[in-house]
């Protein structure tokens, strides 16, 4: 008979975490460390809501003690297809395995009583909250359907909370999708999910469907993930975008567009030739310039219009004629360009960033140009073509620059072919002090006229 582990997590014990860990020691004979464990978490009904399946144990502790947090999340869709609530009681068991017991033995004796004591809420001191998520989608799986039930995790809308913009490593939180009614309305803008648990700081939010139905992102599936596309000020539109969780503030809100995939370059989204045609072989490439549009004839007209309008919407004010909305659908702007005008596509003009590469007031001020789509943090202007730009020299009399004076040196014209060395000489920039005679403090700011 084999023996049976010993819970070690205190009875009715409330877990302050996005993601339960598990502590149990495993009392034998011999202080066998055995190589494997399964773990199970069910409902008060005895119900399974969740089996790890054969893992790998970890290692012991000094007082014999094995620890293993566990890939479930508050407010996540289980393997078992049920959702991991934060206001439910659960109960937990674990086997160790071996070559000889290679099968779950459960223990109505040894479940032990847990529940998530996760809210969201920030006020009760613990250090984790929730992000507020808006997830939108155009693509041909609106029809197949998606789906917002938890049973039915086929074509199930996951959204992860991530530390890293890579969304490399373990999430530190997740969610689903629980209405897709609207996903694809214009006019109806709302979260439609909320991760719970979330540590404070920045995370990364990605939104994928799992249309294998698997709980993991694979390559073909159709994702997004929080940015800033649509905001015409932003130059770094495809990094990232952080959300912050903090004491001070109430839940961020971040928005995430899902669009398709084509690993195979075939001309038709990855997501719906598995759908309908059952794997990535079977559908042959197409021919001609379609950009998905023999899937859904409809999609240039109501796809890239609707990310066109409702994008800034969702993020700022202003122009959406924005060429980063056309290269998010995966496709040559020359192409959709193309398909939108009926006629050759003009080509996109070049981004022109502008940042102040150096700044001292013996040597003065020296600018960097350059001809690219993205820059670091020191970048401040962006445009196409040719700008006029003004050099100030801001003057303070305190570190924190309250009360500070900026004083206006020259206008310059920066073309995007254009090198600038030394825009303002130690001479320039000593006019400009002696109009603040009292300043103690400088620094140098550039904005385009």
């Amino acid at each position: 008979t084999p023996t049976e582990p010993d819970p070690t997590l205190a009875k009715k014990e409330i877990v302050y975490a996005g993601r339960p860990t598990f502590r149990w020691s495993h009392t034998n004979s011999i202080d066998k460390a055995y190589p494997a464990f399964e773990l199970h978490i069910y409902d008060s009904a005895g119900t399974t809501v969740y089996n790890s399946g054969v893992q790998r144990a970890p290692a012991r502790d000094a007082n014999g003690i094995y620890e293993w947090t566990a890939p479930v999340y508050a407010g996540m869709v289980t393997d078992q297809g049920h959702v991991f609530e934060t206001t439910n009681n659960y109960f937990w068991s674990v086997s160790m395995l071996d070559a000889k017991y290679t099968t779950f033995n459960a223990r109505e004796e040894k479940k032990t009583l847990f529940r998530l004591g996760t809210s969201g809420n920030l006020y009760d001191g613990k250090e984790y909250g929730s992000i507020a998520v808006r997830v939108k989608y155009f693509g041909p799986l609106v029809e197949s359907p998606l789906s917002a039930t938890p049973s039915v995790r086929k074509n199930l809308i996951r959204v992860q909370a991530f530390t890293s913009p890579s969304f490399t490593g373990m999430p530190v939180g997740e969610a689903f999708v629980t209405d897709v009614s609207t996903i694809a309305s214009e006019a109806v803008i709302a979260t439609n999910a909320v991760i719970r648990g979330v540590p404070i700081g920045n995370c990364y939010v990605r939104a994928f469907i799992d249309t294998d139905a698997d709980g993991k992102k694979a390559d073909w599936e159709s994702w997004g993930y929080a940015c800033s596309v649509g905001d015409v000020t932003t130059v770094s539109v495809w990094a990232p975008k952080p959300v912050t969780v903090s004491y001070e503030n109430p839940a961020p809100v971040a928005t995430v567009f899902i669009e398709d995939t084509d690993t195979d370059n075939d001309g038709f989204p990855d997501a719906w030739e598995v759908a309908e045609r059952g794997s990535l072989e079977a559908q042959g490439p197409i021919s001609g310039n379609t950009f998905f549009a023999a899937v859904n004839p409809n999609l240039v007209r109501d796809t890239l219009n609707a990310y066109d309008r409702v994008s800034p919407a969702l993020i700022r004010s202003g122009s959406s004629n924005y060429p980063q909305i056309v290269q998010l659908m995966s496709a040559s702007p020359m192409d959709v360009a193309e398909l939108l005008t009926g006629a050759g596509a003009t080509p996109l003009e070049e981004t022109t960033t502008v940042r102040i590469k150096s700044f001292s007031l013996d040597d003065g001020l020296e600018l960097e140009v350059a001809n690219t789509a993205t820059a670091d943090a020191d970048s401040v202007i962006t445009f196409n073509g040719t700008a006029e730009v003004q050099l100030s020299l801001v003057c303070a009399t305190t570190p924190d620059f309250s009360g500070a004076v900026e004083v206006p040196i020259k206008t310059i014209t920066i073309s995007s072919n254009k090198t600038v060395e030394q825009a303002v000489t130690s001479e320039e920039l000593a006019a400009a002090r002696a109009q603040v005679p009292d300043a103690r403090f400088f620094r140098a700011v550039i904005k385009k006229q």
